[in-house]
């Protein structure tokens, strides 16, 4: 380890000449340089999302979904009720994910309910 956490064996131009890349994905792009991420949030009952499965990805807070749609890469959050529908997918299975609305667990509290589809074979 460093006896002093400003020694480094790199000189500043050198660090300069480095290529790099942001740590947190919050701040990187899609595999399309030409493409940003798009995050969506499902806010309206009814609303859906429907395209290729990627899988997860890891963000500042946790991990994020991924799905190739006619528009590009949607990123969302999962609640834990969508969270355990996709955990049963295949990468690159055709998936349509519909937000039902919010709902009440046993215990009194408030969650996003969700169904989720496959194509049909």
């Amino acid at each position: 380890m460093y006896d002093d956490f400003n020694t480094c064996n790199v000189s500043e131009n050198e660090a300069d000449e480095q290529r790099w890349r942001p740590l947190s994905t919050s701040q990187a792009t899609s595999t399309s340089q030409d493409e940003p991420r798009r995050f969506f949030r499902f806010e309206r009952e009814g609303q859906a999302l429907q395209g290729m499965w990627l899988g997860w990805t890891s963000g500042p807070f946790g991990k994020l979904g991924q799905l190739e749609t006619r528009e590009g890469v949607r990123t969302f959050s999962p609640s834990t009720v969508l969270a355990n529908h996709l955990n049963k997918l295949d990468e690159g299975t055709l998936v349509r994910i519909r937000f039902s609305g919010w709902r009440l667990s046993k215990a009194g509290r408030k969650y996003r309910d969700f169904a989720v589809d496959v194509a049909a074979e």
